[in-house]
Parts: C-alpha cells; sequence; structure tokens
C-alpha cells in the first residue's frame, strides 16, 4: 500500500469520526488500533522540500526579484531555477553542473529584465546564525540591501 500521511492528530480525527458516525460506539484506544499501518503521522523526513538556511536565503532573494519583476514567474522556485541552468546528464557529476564545469551548462543563464528605475536600493532578508552575549546561536532574518 502507498504510505498516507495523517492531516489531523488521532484525537480530533477520533472526534470527528464520533460526530459523523453516531451509530458506532468506538473508544479513542480501539480508533488508533484500527488505523491503517500505511495511514502514518507525518514526520520531519517525509518533506519533500528543504527549508534549510542556504535554500530559503535564496528563495527570498528569488521572491524579491520576482515582486520587483525584474525575473520571469517562470523561476518562481529554486527548484525551477535550477532546473533551468543545470542540465544534470546522467553521466556527469551533479557537481560539474552546479559549478559551471559542465560544457552543456557553462552557457545556459538567466535573463533578469533590468529597467531604468534599477538606481533605487532595494531590500530582501536573509536569515543568519547570530552569536548572542549568552553563547548560544541563534538564525534571525535580517534585511539586506543589493548592491
Amino acid at each position: 500500500m502507498q504510505k498516507r500521511l495523517l492531516t489531523d492528530t488521532l484525537q480530533n480525527l477520533h472526534a470527528k469520526f464520533c460526530a459523523e458516525n453516531t451509530f458506532v460506539k468506538m473508544s479513542y484506544s480501539s480508533f488508533c488500533r484500527l488505523r491503517p499501518f500505511w495511514a502514518k503521522q507525518p514526520s520531519l523526513t517525509d518533506r519533500d522540500t528543504c527549508v534549510c538556511k542556504k535554500h530559503e536565503n535564496v528563495q527570498l532573494l528569488i521572491d524579491r526579484l520576482l515582486f520587483m519583476e525584474t525575473l520571469s514567474t517562470e523561476f518562481s522556485s529554486v527548484e525551477k531555477l535550477t532546473k533551468s541552468v543545470c542540465c544534470f546528464d546522467s553521466q556527469k557529476n551533479e557537481m560539474d553542473c552546479m559549478t559551471g564545469l559542465c560544457i552543456k551548462c557553462k552557457q545556459k543563464r538567466v535573463r533578469i529584465d533590468c529597467r531604468e528605475n534599477m538606481d533605487t536600493k532595494t531590500y530582501w532578508f536573509q536569515w543568519n546564525t547570530v552569536k548572542k552575549t549568552i553563547t548560544s546561536k541563534k538564525t534571525a532574518s535580517e534585511e539586506k540591501e543589493m548592491p
């Protein structure tokens, strides 16, 4: 069976089941015990996307360029932008594509629409690790200025 992820807690699902099926008396423990094995509670590893600091910073920059209408909407995510500039040839190392060593990918570019009003400064947010005096690290969002 294909794994299915629950979108709500088992307590809420039990309450909903009891409200919809008033003719069936079922305890919470029986409801949990009868849950199909393929219906699982989601974990952190079940995510389809990476939300690490590096990827999120690139996405925040893409969002700002989209807002300024300097980047085409076809590049609205990190994945779409990466696929447009890298071939990911199965016989080559992906690092070659990502670092510009691949002959096919070397010539690929993303078109940025520069307008006359590009003299004005613009800002975007970027996640940075900030060291506090408490000797612990904390990740915080900071505003950056485009050069």
